[in-house]
C-alpha cells in the first residue's frame, strides 16, 4: 500500500511503498508539501501563509517601486530633431563627456537610438542632455509621488 511518512515534527516526510502502516505514515495523502499530520484528528493540515505586517507590505511596494523606476531610467530615450537618443544615466555620461571635449565650432558623429549616424554640435548635445535631465525628473518626480502614496497608507 501506499503510505505517507511523517516526520517527528509532524510534517509530511515523504511517500513509499509497505505491506504494512508504520507507526510514522498514515494512509492519508496530504495536500501539500508543507503540510503537518494532526495525530488528535488523524488528518493533514496545510498551514497558513505567515501574515505580513504592513510595515513589510510597504517595503516589498517601495522595493517594486525602485526597480520599476530604475527600468524606466535605464530605457528612457528622447527625440530631437526628428531623432531618438538614448537618454539612460550611463548615455547621458557619454554626451556629457563629448560635449566638454568639443570646441564651440567641432561636431561630433553619434549614433541614435535607432541606430542611425548624426553629426551633432555642442549646442545639440546640450540640449539632448536638457531634455534628457527633463525627462529623468519626470520620472523620478512620478515614483516619488507613488512612493509617497504607498508611505501614506
Amino acid at each position: 500500500m501506499k503510505v505517507y511518512y511523517i516526520d517527528k515534527d509532524g510534517r509530511f516526510a515523504g511517500e513509499g511503498e509497505s505491506a504494512e502502516l508504520p507507526s510514522n505514515a498514515t494512509n492519508q495523502k496530504p495536500n501539500t508539501q508543507n503540510d503537518v499530520w494532526n495525530a488528535k484528528k488523524q488528518e493533514w493540515i496545510t498551514p497558513k501563509e505567515p501574515q505580513k505586517t504592513k510595515e513589510e507590505l510597504k517595503k516589498e511596494k517601495l522595493k517594486e517601486l525602485n526597480k520599476q523606476r530604475q527600468a524606466e531610467l535605464d530605457i528612457a530615450k528622447v527625440s530631437y530633431k526628428n531623432n531618438l537618443y538614448d537618454a539612460d544615466e550611463v548615455s547621458q555620461s557619454r554626451m556629457a563627456r563629448a560635449l566638454l571635449a568639443l570646441g564651440e565650432d567641432d561636431k561630433q558623429f553619434w549614433i541614435t537610438a535607432d541606430d542611425k549616424m548624426v553629426e551633432l554640435t555642442k549646442a545639440d548635445f546640450r540640449e539632448i542632455l536638457r531634455l534628457a535631465g527633463v525627462n529623468q525628473t519626470r520620472i523620478w518626480v512620478k515614483y516619488a509621488k507613488l512612493k509617497a502614496e504607498v508611505e501614506n497608507e
